[in-house]
């Protein structure tokens, strides 16, 4: 997520979740949000690691005059007041076997542990990094080979 490229999250919650237990929250829609601030910042020079926690992407938005983007991180800031002060209510309660998929981009976080234990297994993908031009040339000759490779003796 932090150096730009997609990213996308399963969560399979291995107990029953639930605000007590420290749920999962994710703000719907906020994907958009942030890959709009995250595009502004880097015609700007402003690395991706700067657009990474709320108050971050709360304070670009501000800077950047994003005025579409201020007006839904003000209604989303009746719930979130900062990276680690949310009240639940977007919080994701579940129960054991449920799966949840996500675009990392989006403001998301796990919720704090009140009683009883968080049991999740996550798998993080990412999408494949920029490959050089030479790289994807010889990428292409490998497969080539191992087609052909039947149809010839290389020996």
């Amino acid at each position: 997520q932090r150096d730009g490229l997609l990213s996308f999250k399963f969560m399979l919650y291995l107990s029953d979740l639930s605000e007590d237990t420290g749920a999962f929250s994710y703000v719907p829609g906020s994907h958009s949000i942030v890959k709009k601030i995250m595009q502004q910042a880097k015609l700007r020079g402003i690395p991706n690691t700067q657009v990474h926690h709320f108050e971050q992407i709360k304070k670009l938005a501000y800077e950047l005059q994003l005025s579409d983007c201020i007006g839904t991180l003000e209604e989303i800031c009746r719930h979130i007041k900062g990276d680690y002060e949310s009240d639940n209510f977007y919080s994701i309660s579940a129960p054991k076997g449920s799966v949840i998929m996500f675009d990392t981009k989006g403001i998301h976080r796990g919720g704090a542990v009140i009683k009883g234990s968080r049991k999740i297994m996550r798998v993080h993908c990412f999408e494949p990094p920029p490959r050089t031009w030479k790289e994807r040339v010889r990428q292409v000759f490998r497969k080539l080979r191992r087609q052909a490779k039947p149809a010839f003796d290389w020996n």
